[in-house]
């Protein structure tokens, strides 16, 4: 321990107060409070050259056409496999939060109307699939 203290003090790190000793932490300012809290230090210049990150990633749009063409490949190849009916729900879905991204106004509010009605109907068979009771010759199963 003694040897830590004199490497701290002979660094600088570590100064003598009348209550005790307090540690300096480079990049780091002491607040006055009795447990002692660090916090970083900034200067004008350091504020001034700092800029936030874009929070989302830039990525292209995709054009109605090309939204569409993705769309029906898709849901040719959900349809040949046999899909449940969830999964063509995820389709529309995530077809429609694409369409949100449309920066034509009008494409937008025409393609948004036909998907809206399309993901409603198949939330309303995703539910009655997972939720209704079957019957099966005779026998109720759920």
């Amino acid at each position: 321990m003694k040897k830590i203290k004199r490497r701290l003090l002979a660094k600088g790190l570590l100064l003598s107060k009348a209550t005790g000793y307090q540690v300096v932490v480079p990049g780091r300012a002491p607040v006055a409070r009795r447990w002692g809290a660090l916090f970083p230090k900034f200067n004008n210049t350091e504020k001034e050259e700092k800029v936030a990150p874009s929070t989302k990633p830039l990525r292209r749009v995709a054009s109605a056409d090309e939204i569409l063409d993705n769309y029906i490949s898709t849901w040719e190849l959900a349809l040949r496999e046999g899909a449940h009916v969830s999964t063509l729900y995820h389709i529309v879905q995530s077809t429609l939060d694409r369409i949100m991204d449309l920066p034509d106004e009008r494409e937008r509010d025409i393609m948004l109307a036909e998907f809206t009605k399309r993901r409603d109907a198949f939330f309303a068979l995703t539910y009655a699939s997972e939720h209704l009771p079957r019957n099966i010759n005779g026998k109720s199963t759920n």
